[in-house]
């Protein structure tokens, strides 16, 4: 099991760089620059330092530990699993930098007790502070805000980390993710930010109902207070007499009736389908 405590940071960022080299690189010979698709995280030229010497830099000054590095890569698959159709998101050599820092950010934040405002983040990572304050807000709706992860989750990410030689998944198609593989062997993979997927049977299966039709008034509009959109006033009581309950007068009698005959015309056929009633409201039919 990885230690994360007693783990030293200089291995785990030494295979964290090679997995993220690895996958990057893998990125850009299938997909190339994704030219069509430039975001926030994109530099004009590939950055002169290399993705180890990147993170060796950040953890010396903002005094990075295991977990947040962790987290990281686990950020940047969140991502990629939330946006499997926008491969520019995917780690390749011109957004990886921006991506990382980015990512220590938050999880600098979130997941430890000592962190740094965004102006030291964005000296220690090279790029403006507007630019920081940016990326970090980028990222947050891209994680749609999901920035939770178990102790117990770090510690397999960790150990398949230390354990896997740094390459891409090969049973994958592009763009590779960092931990495509890990989802394959762990019993324990990372939400891919969908609240269902937490729910007993797993995932809800996509279900699209038919456009709401208006329905046809029954039976000339009877039914008193079914048309939900349009109240109908109750039935007044009848008026309180020295009859007795056993005697009812005539005008209470005629009102049962009446009342009898408009609810009997509202009850199902004898088949039992229901007819339509219309509760008011909902799109109009094509």
């Amino acid at each position: 099991m990885f230690d994360i405590a007693r783990t030293p940071v200089a291995a785990t960022i030494a295979q964290m760089a090679a997995l993220i080299d690895a996958v990057a690189a893998a990125n850009q010979r299938a997909l190339g620059a994704v030219a069509s698709d430039v975001t926030p995280f994109h530099s004009r030229a590939v950055p002169k330092i290399s993705v180890r010497e990147y993170l060796e830099r950040v953890a010396r000054f903002v005094f990075l530990e295991n977990d947040a590095l962790l987290a990281v890569l686990v950020y940047l698959d969140r991502i990629a699993a939330a946006q499997p159709h926008r491969p520019a998101l995917a780690p390749s050599p011109f957004n990886v930098h921006r991506l990382i820092i980015t990512a220590i950010v938050i999880a600098h934040k979130f997941n430890s007790d000592i962190f740094f405002n965004n102006a030291r983040y964005s000296k220690v990572g090279g790029i403006p502070l507007a630019e920081m304050n940016q990326l970090e807000l980028e990222m947050l709706f891209l994680v749609r805000f999901d920035l939770k992860v178990d102790a117990a989750e770090l510690q397999h990410v960790g150990a398949w980390l230390m354990s896997q030689p740094p390459a891409p998944d090969a049973a994958q198609p592009p763009p590779y993710s960092l931990l495509s593989q890990y989802h394959r062997q762990q019993q324990f993979p990372t939400p891919l930010l969908d609240p269902s997927t937490a729910a007993p049977h797993g995932a809800v299966p996509p279900l699209e109902l038919p456009r709401h039709t208006p329905a046809q008034p029954l039976l000339d509009g009877a039914c008193p207070g079914y048309e939900l959109g349009r109240p109908q006033p109750a039935p007044r009581s009848p008026p309180r007499s020295s009859r007795s309950p056993e005697s009812p007068g005539p005008s209470v009698l005629a009102q049962k009736r009446r009342r009898l005959r408009t609810d009997s015309a509202c009850l199902p056929p004898a088949d039992g389908a229901l007819l339509p009633v219309n509760i008011g409201g909902g799109a109009e039919a094509d």
